[in-house]
């Protein structure tokens, strides 16, 4: 098959080539917080009950497993999860190839598809796992086989991202069935795996049933007994949005390292004047904010005349483009900035409905 992507960069001017290898470098640059201290220390507290052996006295593998553990990760929308836990992931010696498909890699990470099902997701897992049949198998087989390939092929960890598609998605039965599977690929006295579980925050009601689900032939937990179970085999971290005006220096901070990387400068006022309203522009959340800096970033070096200074203009701009929002629906125009709702896109003002545009298919729809 030809180089799809050869045709993109085929299209680009020199310039354009420059611009694009620069951009990739921008975007491509992680600005870590305590926050990843976090994950990371949980990630380590995981993967070593995945190796704590029942009986000490004989060698690793199959049936002489402890149970595996869970960590799981929430946060709003925009907030980073999935970076973070890649991150996680690419800075731990045991788990720095798992981005790579034909390295003997021990973790896996699979984005759930939207609507998912139990059947969905075990395809999902096979298909990262390599094996994608031309005919999809059905829920029984695919999950027989999910098992028989994290065996065989010696995965620890699952890193099940979005876990939200199948919590909103699926109905009272579907959302059991899944609970037992999952506890069941944790308890599996066979070979057990640990998992990671990253979503949106209502996720964490789900998983804390996961905890407590009974395994074939046990009774329901106590209501004590469902607490302890749950401190004992999860631990959960949510990310905070950011906030002012405690996380004005992290943001001015992030804007400089990326900006420097252009060869851009910031105003003397960014802390003051740009950074409050960028936190307000991009929801609060992090991974928002440093894709939005990267957007003003990659609009100044195609705009001529942007100067090297990302001056509050700039950022307007970007709004402007990022959204088709009007002067007052912008904050970075708007002189009651905090009363803007950041949220709506293609607004002039904040008292007028959202304007129609049209789908795909030519007929006209509301935003």
């Amino acid at each position: 098959m030809a180089d799809p992507f050869a045709r993109v960069l085929g299209s680009f001017d020199e310039a354009g080539r420059m611009r694009h290898v620069l951009m990739e470098e921008v975007r491509g640059r992680y600005l870590d917080l305590d926050r990843d201290d976090v994950v990371a220390e949980h990630l380590a507290w995981v993967l070593g009950m995945t190796a704590m052996r029942i009986d000490p006295t004989r060698p690793h593998g199959p049936g002489n497993r402890a149970e595996c553990r869970s960590v799981v990760v929430v946060g709003a929308s925009g907030a980073g999860k999935s970076r973070l836990i890649r991150r996680a992931f690419a800075c731990n010696t045991a788990l720095d190839d798992f981005a790579d498909q034909e390295a003997p890699r021990i973790a896996i990470s699979v984005q759930l598809p939207s609507p998912c099902t139990l059947q969905t997701m075990g395809q999902a897992i096979l298909a990262e796992l390599g094996y994608e049949p031309e005919r999809a198998p059905g829920e029984a087989v695919a999950w027989t086989r999910v098992r028989k390939l994290l065996e065989r092929r010696g995965i620890l960890v699952v890193h099940l991202d979005e876990m939200h598609n199948a919590t909103e998605t699926a109905n009272v039965l579907e959302l059991a069935k899944i609970r037992k599977t999952m506890k069941a690929l944790m308890a599996n006295p066979r070979w057990p795996v640990a998992l990671i579980v990253s979503g949106l925050p209502h996720v964490t009601e789900f998983m804390e049933a996961v905890a407590v689900e009974p395994l074939p032939g046990q009774e329901p937990m106590t209501p004590v007994d469902r607490e302890t179970e749950v401190r004992r085999r999860f631990r959960f971290v949510e990310l905070q949005p950011l906030a002012l005006p405690t996380d004005l220096e992290v943001v001015k901070n992030a804007a400089a390292n990326l900006a420097k990387m252009a060869g851009f400068d910031l105003p003397n006022d960014f802390e003051t004047e740009v950074a409050p309203r960028l936190l307000h522009a991009t929801l609060y959340q992090y991974g928002t904010c440093l894709e939005f800096i990267g957007d003003v970033i990659e609009l100044m070096l195609t705009q001529e005349g942007s100067g090297t200074v990302m001056t509050l203009d700039r950022f307007a701009d970007g709004y402007a483009k990022r959204t088709g929002n009007g002067a007052p629906m912008n904050p970075f125009v708007a002189p009651d900035w905090p009363k803007v709702d950041c949220r709506a896109i293609l607004r002039e003002r904040d008292d007028q409905a959202p304007r129609e545009r049209a789908s795909a298919s030519g007929r006209r729809r509301r935003s």
